[in-house]
């Protein structure tokens, strides 16, 4: 096999270089060695799936893009800056909050990925795309829940948006964990 711009190795290589991760890095970020990556890269052999998904959750790309070339690639928004951004302010608003702050550091690297994920994500709420998705759902119960966590994590109120992050995982642990086993089994097909 030879490198070209639609092989497997060549989008793994332009996801590292768009993350700009070291080869070291990126294969300690998707738990495979650096040797294994590089060969990877160079199209000497395919990744596992437990790789492609490791991949994928990282970098936030589809396995479509990853395995066939097809769909859209890496956003330009999502970089290691702006993860490495979005933990940092994640960490300084939970650090106000003695109780979650302990929980916080308890957790494996990748969860608090999860977490600086989610205040990322949380910085877009209100662009025009979000409002549009939000004004074309009729069930009312749903769009007043959708405004009330808007509004609550939207506050300057590190506070208000800690114990709402809180109380939102304990309130549907259930429900969350039967989402992500969903998202797993999606992937996983």
């Amino acid at each position: 096999m030879s490198v070209t711009d639609d092989t497997v190795g060549k989008r793994i290589k332009d996801l590292r270089k768009h993350f700009r991760l070291t080869q070291k890095k990126f294969a300690d970020v998707i738990g495979i060695s650096q040797g294994n990556l590089s060969e990877m890269e160079k199209d000497k052999f395919y990744p596992s799936v437990e790789t492609v998904i490791s991949i994928i959750k990282y970098c936030h790309v589809s396995a479509d893009w990853l395995l066939l070339g097809s769909g859209p690639g890496p956003d330009p928004l999502y970089t290691t800056e702006t993860i490495d951004k979005a933990l940092k302010r994640a960490e300084e608003l939970l650090k106000e909050l003695p109780d979650i702050w302990k929980y916080y550091c308890s957790l494996p690297p990748s969860r608090k990925y999860d977490i600086a994920e989610k205040h990322l994500l949380m910085q877009y709420l209100n662009t025009p795309e979000e409002i549009k998705i939000i004004e074309t759902i009729s069930d009312p119960d749903l769009k007043r829940m959708i405004n009330v966590l808007k509004e609550i994590m939207g506050s300057d109120n590190p506070n208000l948006r800690g114990w709402a992050i809180v109380q939102f995982e304990n309130a549907f642990r259930k429900h969350c964990e039967e989402y992500d086993n969903k998202e797993e089994d999606i992937e996983d097909s």
